[in-house]
């Protein structure tokens, strides 16, 4: 099992003001902090607290309870009444260096992984891969951004090796990442119009992407991708790929629940529909052989993977099969979902919600999905949200249904009096439109 707790950071006060380059303000401690926390609802003993600001909310109004309950230090980017505070002019870039600087003192070999799509459960099925010979910290779910990552390297403790994720939206985060990881190796899954917005082409992805290559001394990349198997830079790569790639698998099967593939010769079965997702587990198993784990044994262990939730999760509910990838959508996942459902006996619907940050191409990607759910064998269509009134108005299908992003209740009804044993439903969409309420809905009809 991949170890995704036990934190022992044990960094005495005068290490951690130096780390993140605080002034101490009523400071009258002076143990041992054990660990990070940036939410007081679940600080422990012994945590330090970081008073980090989003857009609803601003950790400074929690301090002095995080202080209560830590009973140690709180940074902070602002003068406080109270005791045992490190000011900071910045408490993320704080939250950053501290991870920085605490990285540097451990010895431990690192994996980053980025890409457009595939992340979450490449770094999944590595850890998993690598768990049947080392003490792996893997990032918990998706723990891929500015603040996940420096979380998950404080919590770095006798492990052997790390599997991070590094997200990204725009560019320059993956270098900022990669600068707290300091990865020996990286993985890139693809190169897709994932938002997009932010980017003026593919090519600029691709950089964004490959800010990852001064940190890594290979990587081992998509082969199949057409961006990254002409890919021409001084680092030593490994591909995996279907078609293209030092690992290819030689058989690929769609069975009822999931996929079964073979590769030199072992059989290896995915619960999961989306064909996309061997890339994920062929860019697992070439990890895993770099580390000295024999092929047998890694499709030993990703054998019978099953994703976290949201990601193409396939839940049986009264003989009608749920494939639950509410987590997010963009064009690439969506059509990997679709040839996964054309292997299915019996009705195909899909609900599809808004695919976001595309950008000026909007339009046209939702309208190219709509043109193609007749051609993957989708029956039924209902469309959730703004962006996917273009995947009902450009969908050629049997029956087709638009629900607005505020009539949630009639989206419900809708797919209750629709569905009927035998059916298999896809549920899809970007985080923000939310569909993990349907899911949640679809799967209460269990009972």
């Amino acid at each position: 099992m991949s170890q995704k707790e036990g934190v022992n950071l044990q960094l005495k006060v005068d290490e951690f003001i130096k780390a993140v380059s605080g002034t101490p303000m009523n400071l009258n401690f002076s143990g041992v902090i054990s660990g990070i926390s940036i939410d007081s609802r679940t600080i422990k003993q012994g945590e330090a607290f970081f008073a980090l600001k989003g857009e609803n909310f601003d950790g400074h109004d929690f301090v002095e309870e995080a202080l209560k309950k830590g009973q140690t230090i709180a940074c902070v980017s602002k003068s406080m009444n109270l005791p045992n505070l490190i000011l900071v002019k910045d408490t993320l870039i704080a939250l950053q260096n501290l991870a920085k600087y605490y990285r540097k003192k451990i010895k431990i070999k690192c994996i980053g992984i980025t890409g457009s799509n595939g992340k979450t459960t490449t770094k999944e099925m590595t850890a998993r891969v690598l768990s049947t010979k080392y003490k792996v910290l893997a990032c918990e779910k998706s723990f891929n951004n500015q603040i996940g990552v420096p979380l998950t390297v404080t919590k770095i403790d006798q492990h052997e090796i790390g599997v991070f994720e590094l997200g990204m939206n725009h560019p320059g985060e993956i270098k900022r990442l990669a600068e707290i990881v300091l990865p020996e190796i990286g993985v890139i899954t693809n190169i897709q119009p994932v938002h997009i917005g932010y980017f003026n082409s593919l090519s600029d992805i691709l950089e964004a992407k490959l800010e990852l290559r001064e940190f890594v001394d290979l990587l081992v990349v998509n082969g199949d991708d057409p961006y990254l198997k002409r890919l021409d830079i001084d680092k030593k790569l490994i591909f995996f790929g279907l078609k293209n790639g030092n690992l290819k698998p030689s058989k690929i099967e769609f069975v009822d629940d999931g996929i079964i593939f073979t590769c030199d010769g072992v059989k290896c079965k995915l619960n999961i529909l989306s064909k996309h997702t061997i890339y994920n587990a062929l860019a697992a198993i070439t990890i895993g052989k770099l580390f000295g784990i024999d092929i047998k044994d890694a499709c030993l262990s990703l054998d019978g993977f099953t994703p976290l939730p949201g990601r193409g999760q396939i839940i049986n509910i009264r003989d009608i099969k749920l494939i639950d990838s509410s987590y997010n959508s963009n064009p690439y996942a969506v059509i990997g979902e679709l040839e996964g459902m054309q292997h299915l006996p019996g009705r195909k619907i899909v609900v599809l919600g808004d695919m976001l940050e595309l950008g000026d191409k909007s339009k046209v990607w939702h309208e190219f999905i709509g043109k193609n759910l007749k051609r993957f064998g989708i029956e039924i269509l209902i469309a959730y949200g703004t962006l996917a009134r273009y995947f009902f108005e450009s969908a050629n299908v049997q029956e087709k249904y638009y629900f607005n992003l505020d009539d949630f209740e009639s989206l419900l009804n809708c797919v209750i009096s629709i569905l009927q044993p035998g059916d298999t439903v896809l549920v899809k969409g970007s985080r923000r439109v939310q569909l993990d309420r349907l899911v949640n809905e679809i799967k209460s009809m269990e009972g």
